[in-house]
């Protein structure tokens, strides 16, 4: 997914740091990272992911074949 956004020139930081999520979620905020993507127990279950837009504060959980064209959608 990394090298995906990557290759279509979007800005992304991948945050594997040994950290817990809220250490994680602060630093992003922080940062002024628009958009979160969380790929936790939901990719596992059900394979979707789960999208933080900190513009609305809302939570979308999306199918992770769909998730390059939400962002899309949001960022524009």
């Amino acid at each position: 997914m990394y090298s995906n956004f990557k290759s279509k020139g979007v800005d992304i930081l991948y945050d594997d740091r040994n950290e817990r999520p809220g250490v994680k979620f602060s630093d992003a905020d922080l940062l002024g990272i628009p958009f979160v993507i969380i790929i936790g127990k939901n990719y596992l279950n059900n394979k979707s992911v789960t999208i933080m837009n900190k513009y609305t504060n809302q939570d979308l959980e999306i199918p992770d074949n769909k998730i390059q064209q939400k962002i899309k959608e949001l960022i524009s």
